[in-house]
């Protein structure tokens, strides 16, 4: 018989279900899952509704460090899915008593800088392993690879991601509904961006992005949009193809989505300075009155907002007329629309308005879509028909999630977050991940295991393969 196994979780969020669900499908009975969550009540719902026989729910206090160390002792591997701020915390712990540790979030530099302290602890820190990060990780390696064992070149890398309501459920102003906090969103949305194009360095400066989507034309079906996202042009080291001319990572989005934005940006309410007298307005109306500095009467209102509409979309008519249509709909003019006492700045607020209004609601469903498009050329590749002897190469993963409210209903974003960490915790337990220190599944003895794992659990992505013809 096999002796427990005992996985610590850090968190309940959204995709915990994901995480907590591949071990019970898998009928792992000899694994112990234990929750540990600021919000038991919630850790303790998703046990009883996910994994009664395997788990149990307990209280977890981040600043109780003799409380979390005696925690993560008594377990064989964490999983961080708290906000990716925490993980460093966390991690250091695990060095200390020498415990695997396995998170989705990005490689910060402070976790970068305990790689040696890992290694010398003999254990991984295995980071980036959800969906983008994660799945868009392990998929565009595999196939650079592939290209460079074949002696190719790539020239160009082009891959977008996006979590979205399916189309049906996506009749808002954004077109988006929120399953997690609105906040990072709208943090990652002023973020500035910077790619490689053709050889030329692209740059966007802050909260300049979204003025920048482009029609994405993957999907006949699908009317999306596409953004930079941060910096992509480290990529090329990160995935080892300097020869790329081209390398763009990018978000998608259904229209209605950038303008929202750079509305919402026009107006102030993206601004994360705290209110003077540390109250936040009572309505809407107040919000914007203070925001934008006038009287609070609704024609100097709607005057002030529009004139900062038409200033940020000049040229657009159509934009404009979209923009406080979508103001409208949120009702930000209504005395009526209460802004939450709670929030402390206009970007909190916003939020808090986003949160209540952009809610998935029963029998509604999440999408996600994953798509690259590699440009290589192989040696020798011979020209025909005006080709350029170049190859292109698209990969596309396109999943939708369970009906909001039905039994144990997962949507695609807790699929394609918290199964690819399951699986890798998984790995770690068996021992075919043996490697030490920080990481990201960039190796192929990382990724080959994962998306054959992946494959397994019906996440894989769609290849299609032609020449590139010139124009």
């Amino acid at each position: 018989m096999k002796a427990s196994r005992k996985i610590l979780v850090l968190g309940s969020g959204f995709v915990s279900a994901g995480f907590v669900n591949y071990f019970v499908q898998h009928g792992e009975t000899n694994v112990k899952l234990t929750i540990a969550s600021n919000l038991v009540d919630q850790a303790q719902k998703l046990i009883d509704e996910f994994a009664p026989e395997i788990g149990h729910a307990i209280f977890f206090d981040l600043k109780d460090e003799a409380a979390n160390r005696k925690l993560i002792k008594e377990h064989d591997v964490v999983v961080s899915l708290l906000p990716a701020t925490l993980h460093v915390v966390i991690a250091k712990l695990c060095v200390e008593e020498k415990k695997n540790m396995v998170t989705t979030s990005y490689i910060s530099s402070e976790m970068a800088g305990l790689d040696a302290a890992a290694k010398a602890a003999g254990i991984i820190i295995m980071n980036e392993i959800g969906l983008d990060p994660g799945i868009d990780h392990c998929s565009a390696k595999a196939v650079f690879d592939d290209i460079h064992a074949r002696g190719g070149n790539v020239t160009g890398f082009v891959s977008y991601c996006g979590g979205l309501p399916a189309p049906e459920n996506s009749r808002n102003p954004l077109g988006y509904k929120f399953s997690w906090n609105p906040r990072g969103v709208l943090t990652a949305a002023e973020a500035p961006a910077r790619f490689l194009w053709n050889g030329e360095v692209v740059e966007y400066d802050a909260g300049e992005t979204y003025a920048h989507a482009i029609p994405q034309k993957q999907y006949p079906g699908f009317n999306l949009e596409g953004v930079a996202n941060r910096d992509s042009i480290k990529y090329r080291e990160l995935y080892d193809i300097p020869e790329a001319e081209t390398v763009l990572r990018g978000t998608l989005r259904f229209p209605g989505f950038a303008t929202m934005v750079l509305t919402f940006r026009a107006l102030g309410l993206t601004d994360t300075t705290e209110y003077g007298d540390g109250a936040a307005p009572a309505t809407w109306p107040a919000l914007l009155s203070r925001v934008l500095n006038v009287p609070q009467d609704i024609s100097s209102l709607r005057a002030a907002v529009e004139a900062k509409v038409q200033e940020r979309f000049a040229g657009s008519q159509g934009r404009v007329k979209d923009a406080l249509n979508g103001l409208q709909w949120f009702g930000v003019f209504l005395e009526t629309t209460k802004v939450d006492l709670a929030t402390r700045s206009p970007i909190d607020s916003l939020t808090s308005l986003l949160n209540a209004k952009l809610v998935y609601g029963k029998g509604e469903r999440d999408l996600v879509i994953l798509t690259h498009e590699f440009t290589y050329q192989l040696p020798d590749q011979p020209r025909s028909h005006g080709a350029t002897g170049k190859q292109r190469k698209t990969s596309t993963l396109v999943l939708y999630g369970d009906p909001i409210g039905s039994h144990r209903a997962l949507t695609a974003m807790a699929r394609c977050v918290g199964i690819p960490c399951a699986i890798a915790t998984h790995l770690v337990l068996d021992g075919v991940i043996t490697r030490t220190g920080v990481c990201g599944p960039m190796t192929p003895d990382l990724y080959k295991p994962l998306l054959a794992s992946l494959a397994q659990n019906g996440i894989h992505l769609d290849e299609f393969e032609e020449d590139v013809v010139e124009s």
